[in-house]
């Protein structure tokens, strides 16, 4: 991800539209963009118990038409904002501030402006975006990355 092409520096923050432009430039380059199932939804991933291996993929395209598809390897990249999740926190109903997922920033943009404190529950890109965009306006930022881990 060069400077010239992107306009992003050395540890600068990398904003989401610049890593969109980027993966569709990669996958124009080397001739998978072709390859790719847009608007594609994955109804059920089947492991196959053979000496191959692999994977056998029901999947519904843009028309609802089901499909079924066989892949060797299976590599999940889900996209968060894809379905966004809004845990429920006790005391929500009285908070009085807004709560929102991160899909619906743009339309929450204003609070950049609005807000002097805010706080970002979770640890994805995302999340990243988020924490950046207040941090950079001077809004006082708690971002809570919950452990996904365990050793």
């Amino acid at each position: 991800m060069d400077t010239e092409t992107f306009g992003v520096k050395t540890n600068e923050h990398i904003p989401g539209a610049v890593v969109n432009s980027y993966l569709k430039a990669y996958a124009n380059k080397f001739g998978i963009d072709s390859k790719i199932r847009f608007r594609t939804k994955v109804l059920v991933a089947e492991h196959q118990e053979t000496a191959e291996g692999g994977w056998i993929l029901t999947i519904e395209g843009p028309e609802e038409t089901e499909s079924r598809i066989y892949a060797r390897r299976l590599i999940l990249a889900t996209g968060r904002t894809s379905n966004p999740f809004l845990p429920h926190f006790s005391g929500q109903e009285t908070f009085g501030g807004r709560l929102f997922h991160s899909k619906h920033f743009r339309e929450n943009r204003d609070t950049l402006e609005t807000s002097k404190s805010v706080a970002i529950f979770g640890g994805y890109k995302s999340a990243w975006d988020a924490v950046h965009a207040y941090a950079t306006a001077g809004v006082k930022v708690h971002w809570i990355i919950r452990c996904m881990f365990t050793f």
